[in-house]
């Protein structure tokens, strides 16, 4: 056997096996569950109820963190998770890639509709290796804006809204992100050929009703609720077999996320993001269920993605080829005893948050 051709091929599956967990959980998920060990495949730690809450909690903080901090513009936030897998703005406008991209913004005098298309295409070859990848992007988000006050509109074909008068205004989003990546490439016996293709696909919908809008001399305060359905799938394929996998976020249903922002005038530097209540739901690849519930858990500009005070509490349901009991717990960020967030089962032991999120700062 030609072990260097075969050592190749380890390594090329341990390379699908380090897509598959990225594409499938969070940024969090993919440092904490799908860690590399020099030299070696990937090594996957036990997929326990405990180390899926650790994962999930930190993946969802890193998330809520982020998007709540995303931009300037406090109209155009999305919070949590949904936002990041739906719009995937870790994309890169790397601008090696053929873009294209439309938008536009119509009114029917009773709702105003947006509509954002983006595609991009790139294929590169590596003479040397004898290898071509290729990748394509594809994302398309349509919004309607219902707003009774005549706050949103559109002007000259662009989308204008006035902060004052978006109290009572509902935002709809939905849309579908495709992204695939393929490989062509001869083997090192010179007769076989390699092909391996990795695609994902995101796709649901999300909900923002702006519930009040406070302004003050020196700072200004949107309250919102949030509710979001996503869903997204992986299939990779190579000369080894095929592999796909699903998984899904949403709000639990009649339990919106609360959320509260608090920005400086004339700047909008954040001042405190307050998640008042609200409960999510995450289907994970294996089937395991996370729900989380969220009581004034309140970030701050100066803080890390932790949050400085505040409870969330929740439960895990491992898949059911597991075999394993459904697990609780609650952690107080209002706790200052400990170093590092400890997560507090239901049978009192104490695990810390793995440390993650303040790395990913």
């Amino acid at each position: 056997m030609n072990m260097h051709f075969t050592a190749k091929k380890l390594q090329f599956r341990a390379a699908l096996s380090f897509i598959l967990c990225a594409l499938t959980g969070g940024i969090l998920s993919v440092v904490a569950s799908c860690g590399t060990e020099t030299g070696n495949p990937i090594i996957k730690r036990p997929t326990t109820p405990r180390n899926v809450a650790q994962d999930t909690i930190e993946s969802e903080l890193v998330d809520l963190s982020e998007t709540l901090t995303d931009s300037g513009d406090e109209d155009s936030l999305n919070l949590a998770s949904a936002s990041r897998l739906l719009s995937l703005t870790s994309d890169s406008d790397d601008d090696r890639l053929g873009l294209s991209e439309s938008k536009t913004c119509t009114s029917d005098g009773t709702s105003v509709k947006t509509s954002h298309v983006k595609n991009r295409e790139s294929s590169r070859q590596f003479k040397k290796k004898k290898i071509t990848v290729s990748l394509s992007h594809s994302r398309k988000i349509d919004t309607e804006w219902t707003s009774p006050s005549g706050a949103v509109k559109c002007t000259d074909g662009v989308l204008k809204k006035t902060l004052r008068g978006l109290k009572g205004t509902t935002e709809l989003k939905t849309g579908k992100v495709k992204r695939s990546l393929s490989r062509t490439g001869s083997g090192e016996s010179g007769t076989s050929q390699e092909y391996s293709s990795a695609s994902f696909e995101s796709a649901g919908s999300w909900t923002t009703g702006y519930s009040d809008i406070t302004i003050d001399a020196d700072s200004f305060t949107v309250q919102k609720t949030i509710e979001w359905n996503l869903k997204k799938s992986v299939f990779i394929s190579s000369g080894e077999g095929e592999s796909s996998s699903e998984a899904s976020s949403s709000t639990l249903e009649g339990s919106p996320l609360q959320v509260k922002i608090k920005r400086s005038r004339p700047k909008a530097t954040i001042i405190s993001k307050t998640i008042e209540s609200g409960s999510t739901k995450t289907v994970r690849p294996d089937g395991s269920i996370v729900e989380i519930t969220f009581s004034q858990l309140v970030f701050r500009n100066s803080d890390d993605c932790y949050p400085a005070s505040g409870k969330l509490s929740g439960k895990i349901t491992p898949a059911p080829a597991s075999g394993l009991s459904q697990d609780s717990f609650e952690i107080d960020f209002s706790d200052v005893s400990e170093e590092v967030p400890q997560i507090v089962f239901a049978d009192q032991k104490k695990i810390p948050l793995s440390g993650a999120c303040s790395a990913n700062e």
